[in-house]
């Protein structure tokens, strides 16, 4: 169970130690989860929580970056098919000249 505030066990330990914590997470461990070969088995859930959130809160995050560089990419091309090409060739102060970049590489590897 998830709580934003600190179990009773915690008690007296300083606000200091506990201000970047983002909750508390309790386990409810009753007389029929430990008995005969059930032991092992609760005991490794408890062992391996901490791995499983773990993981899990690292792919969300790769996850969402994927779709914040598919969605850029996207906003990028729409705003590259909305442009004319006398407007992406843009003039230097010195008279040269350059190409907006875009994540696609277009042929051209010179900069």
């Amino acid at each position: 169970m998830w709580s934003p505030v600190p179990p009773l066990e915690l008690k007296g330990v300083s606000a200091d130690a506990l201000n970047a914590n983002a909750g508390f997470v309790t386990f409810v461990v009753y007389p029929r989860h430990v008995e005969g070969k059930k032991l092992d088995r609760t005991v490794w859930n408890l062992l391996t929580f901490h791995a499983y959130v773990s993981y899990h809160v690292k792919c969300s995050e790769g996850f969402m970056h994927t779709r914040m560089r598919r969605r850029v990419e996207s906003l990028i091309q729409a705003l590259d098919r909305a442009k004319s090409d006398a407007e992406k060739l843009k003039k230097l102060v010195h008279g040269g000249s350059f190409k907006r970049l875009s994540l696609k590489n277009e042929g051209d590897s010179r900069f």
